[in-house]
Order: structure tokens, then sequence, then C-alpha cells
């Protein structure tokens, strides 16, 4: 896996340099298919929606013959894949994301945790990942609005860095705010609350 995450850029690096966009494509796809193929075995529909996320994208660059639009997509497909990827735990009996993080940071086990989360607590986290849902939503929709309008560089580069510097002003005001009404002893400061997002195994998720 961590040399596919060195491959990938130097592939897209080409595919733009020799103005290759079929390069590009097959990397998206190639990495797209490595990272989700535990739930592509199971035949999990989400990951067959990522997937095709990135087929599309590689596909139309290619139809427009144009490289430099994959630097583009990059971002929306980022997008458009995290709000799949919370959004999925939302959906049926699943316990949503921001629950089992919180779950997880409580030393409470998966199975466990309808059981032992306090019922106000699960409400939140439910709320939380909605929102989060809905925010990666909004941010794939500026940027497909921003490749529509056809924005010169470095404007879809400054949005996209304003973008992920307000997805860091909100998960700071998020922990201010639930470390006060919902707090964990074991957070002392916000480095423990992102430490314990950052410990959090997702790739169990993918097997889910």
């Amino acid at each position: 896996m961590p040399i596919l995450i060195l491959v990938y850029p130097l592939l897209i690096y080409g595919s733009v340099h020799w103005q290759m966009p079929w390069l590009g494509a097959l990397a998206l796809l190639g990495l797209g298919l490595h990272v989700f193929a535990p739930a592509l075995k199971k035949k999990q529909f989400w990951a067959w929606l990522m997937v095709a996320i990135l087929l599309i994208a590689g596909a139309w660059a290619v139809i427009i013959d144009d490289s430099r639009a994959l630097i583009q997509l990059v971002p929306i497909m980022v997008f458009l894949m995290l709000a799949v990827f919370f959004g999925r735990t939302l959906m049926g009996h699943s316990v949503p994301l921001v629950t089992r993080i919180a779950a997880a940071a409580r030393d409470i086990s998966p199975e466990n945790i309808l059981a032992e989360m306090p019922g106000d607590v699960l409400r939140y986290t439910r709320g939380v990942t909605m929102f989060w849902t809905a925010m990666f939503l909004f941010f794939a929709a500026e940027d497909l609005f921003m490749l529509w309008l056809a924005l010169p560089m470095p404007w879809p580069l400054v949005v996209n860095i304003s973008n992920f510097a307000i997805m860091l002003m909100l998960l700071v005001g998020e922990y201010l705010y639930h470390s006060r009404r919902y707090p964990n002893p074991k957070h002392h400061s916000f480095l423990d609350f992102a430490q314990d997002v950052a410990k959090f195994d997702y790739h169990s998720l993918l097997e889910d």
C-alpha cells in the first residue's frame, strides 16, 4: 500500500506531463480497486459506488483528452468518497462513523456500543456524522461548480486550501463543544482528541 501511494502521484504527474489522460485514469482506477478490495469482494454497494466515481472521473478526463482535469477532479473525488464513507454508516442498522470513533475513545467495544453508550451521546454523534456527510457533499458540489465555470489556476487550489482550513476549524469547534457538553476523561486537550481520531481502525470499515 505505501508503494501505491508513492506511485500514484508519479503516474498522475506523468499523465499531465506527457498529456496521457488514460495513464492517470488507470492510476485512479487501480488505486481504488486496491484500497476497496476487501469491500468489493463482499459485493458491498458503497465500495462499488466509490470505484464508479473514480472510473467516471478517469473516463471524463480521457474523453475530453485533458490530463490537467485530473488535478481538479482529485478534490471532488476525495470529498465524494468521504461523503460516501461517512454516509453509508448512517444507513440501515449500521453504527454511525463518529459514534464508532467516540466509542473507541471511551474504550467501548464495537459490539457493546448501543448498550453502553449514553443515549444523548448516541444522538449527538449520529448528528455529527450527518453534518460531516453534508459538508463533504457541499465541498464536492462547490468544486464541480468551479470546474463547470472553468476557473483558471490557482483559484481552484486557493478555494480547496480554504475548504480544508474550514474543515480544520469545524473540527476544532466541534471538539470545543463536545468536550464541554459530553466530556471524555481521557481527553485533556485537542491533541488527545486528534490522536484518538487518528488511531481509529478505519480499515475495519472496509470489511463492515
